[in-house]
């Protein structure tokens, strides 16, 4: 029972595809689709950037490469898979460039995109001894634009890096009554992560790094990436240094908000979402909302709707569709028992070559086949009557329409 359990309740890191030595050309058939069909038009693509960022601080003109609005959008056609090729190869880099799952043969493997190459920055590795913060950058030295990569959660069960990762999910409720459960299963219990108490600071060492790129690459356009854990790091971290974050299925970061950063309710509704993304699979940030109150408040949340879901979810109730689902789903207290269906669920639905999958699905014609849906109320709340309005008609739409 507790064998399988721990791959059911954990947001693993699982590794890609292998990659060629000097670029990611061998991912899947789709990734190269996408990084074939270089987005046109950039020149008319609006910038929706203003001239000061939150804290006020005097933003650097950015390329607009990565302007979170247009990606979502996919205006003009071709920018979304284009940008989100890019993005998924850096996760994949970073899961497989980093232990437990390091590649020999991609030590050197950089991204190649029809906008030019992204080379990964050496000089910012980052790889704590024993556990803690794993990061990479990748960065398009001629159009000036960089992406930072916080890794995701790491689950070979005696490994102390995950050891650590538990300890860490477990501190901030990351599965609410059922984070000191499913932390004991990964060997997390109280004694043992109090000697970790020095390496659970990742907060801080994710915004001291980002800080530092930043300072190097002064006058780059950043965006800040992960999936897991790593999606949390990367909206935190750019929520303090007023960056842009477009993550996938981040783990629940409303806690860490209130808990590390002393935010106020009003602060985190206040925060610049638009830049804040957190891509989803319905099921895999579903679960995670069904345990933890307002679990990305302050993000927008886009979901990948209509995908083939794992047959664990098949027998579920949708998440924000079916009337009560979250009342359906949720079990009481902290017993793993009752909740092993949906976190078999959520395990499958969560794993990172699954979101590969559905991120750079292609129709005939080239377009999204998974251009997600966005409503920052995904994010915190249960659908209502008017949210199944807005979402027939967001579906209706991109049916019909999509901006040129």
């Amino acid at each position: 029972m507790m064998r399988w359990l721990h791959v059911a309740v954990i947001a693993g890191s699982f590794p890609v595809p292998a990659f060629s030595a000097t670029s990611a050309s061998c991912l899947s058939q789709r990734t190269r689709q996408a990084l074939d069909e270089e987005a046109y038009g950039e020149q008319s693509m609006q910038l929706l950037q203003h001239a000061r960022d939150r804290h006020g601080r005097l933003r650097v003109p950015p390329s607009g490469f990565f302007n979170t609005s247009a990606i979502l959008a996919d205006s003009p056609r071709g920018t979304f898979l284009s940008r989100m090729a890019i993005l998924v190869q850096a996760v994949g880099l970073t899961y497989n460039t980093t232990t437990p799952k390091f590649q020999p043969g991609l030590a050197d493997a950089n991204i190649s995109s029809g906008a030019g190459t992204w080379f990964r920055k050496k000089q910012f590795d980052r790889d704590p001894e024993k556990g803690g913060v794993f990061a990479r950058v990748f960065a398009n030295d001629e159009m000036h634009s960089a992406i930072i990569v916080f890794k995701g959660i790491c689950d070979t069960i005696g490994l102390e890096q995950c050891i650590i990762d538990a300890c860490k999910l477990n501190s901030i409720g990351a599965y609410g009554e059922l984070s000191e459960g499913i932390a004991a299963v990964f060997g997390a219990d109280d004694k043992t992560c109090e000697g970790y108490r020095e390496q659970l600071n990742f907060v801080e060492q994710a915004l001291s790094y980002a800080a530092a790129v930043r300072s190097a690459l002064e006058d780059y356009e950043i965006i800040l990436t992960g999936h897991s854990l790593g999606g949390l790091l990367a909206i935190v971290t750019a929520s303090q240094l007023g960056l842009k974050a477009l993550t996938f299925a981040p783990t629940p970061f409303h806690n860490v908000l209130k808990q590390e950063l002393n935010f106020t309710d009003e602060q985190i509704s206040g925060m610049d979402s638009d830049d804040l993304v957190a891509t989803c699979d319905p099921f895999d940030c579903g679960i995670n909302s069904v345990y933890v109150d307002d679990a990305r408040r302050g993000s927008k949340t886009c979901l990948y709707m209509d995908t083939d879901e794992p047959s664990p979810c098949k027998s579920l109730p949708p998440p924000y569709e079916a009337e009560g689902w979250r009342e359906t789903l949720h079990t009481n207290g902290s017993n793993l028992v009752p909740a092993a269906h949906n976190l078999l669920c959520k395990l499958s639905a969560h794993k990172w070559p699954r979101y590969e999958e559905i991120v750079l699905k292609q129709e005939a014609d080239g377009t999204p086949g998974n251009l997600p849906v966005c409503n920052t109320d995904y994010s915190v709340l249960d659908v209502n009557e008017g949210m199944w309005q807005k979402l027939d008609f967001l579906r209706a739409w991109l049916g019909r329409y999509r901006p040129s």
